[in-house]
């Protein structure tokens, strides 16, 4: 597992990158996306390791979700907003990662504590992540036959799956 790799199941961003999901293909809902991870991103301190994760979160995202388009029609408009931000993010992250680093590993005792303070508190929001990353882990199976390059999704899963049988 790489740390790069672990900070993506923070579970307060896996919350939102959920709830950000199927509003990427229109102008209004790119631009609403657009506007909460800028909120996202400007949250906490201004510069430090945690805005360097948040930036790379959002970059993550944006890239995924240009790739999703993979040979769709997409409005011309839309992508151009989501690679316009895109690459505002990609630029404060370059300058942002020659300062700060990434953590030297990921807390997964403190995303079990969120999850279940996630499951109390969101339970909603708990069961939209959970199908969500079941979804992705059953397409990665379909497309690669196991999970050996995702540790960090199986990972998040089983602690998912812990609380879920806990509470």
């Amino acid at each position: 597992m790489t740390i790069k790799r672990e900070c993506l199941y923070d579970v307060k961003w896996q919350e939102l990158r959920v709830s950000l999901l199927g509003k990427f293909r229109s102008i209004e809902g790119v631009k609403q996306n657009i506007e909460r991870l800028k909120a996202y991103i400007g949250k906490g301190e201004l510069f430090d390791e945690t805005r360097l994760m948040r930036e790379w979160r959002a970059l993550n995202l944006c890239n995924a979700v240009r790739m999703s388009y993979g040979g769709q029609e997409v409005d011309k408009e839309v992508d151009r907003l989501l690679t316009e931000f895109r690459d505002q993010v990609q630029d404060a992250y370059n300058t942002h990662k020659t300062i700060f680093k990434f953590p030297k590993e990921w807390n997964w005792r403190l995303t079990e504590g969120e999850l279940v303070t996630c499951k109390l508190e969101r339970p909603e929001s708990f069961k939209a992540v959970r199908r969500d990353l079941i979804k992705r882990a059953d397409t990665t199976l379909l497309k690669r036959g196991d999970l050996k390059h995702r540790p960090e999704l199986v990972k998040f899963l089983e602690l998912v799956d812990k609380v879920d049988k806990l509470i």
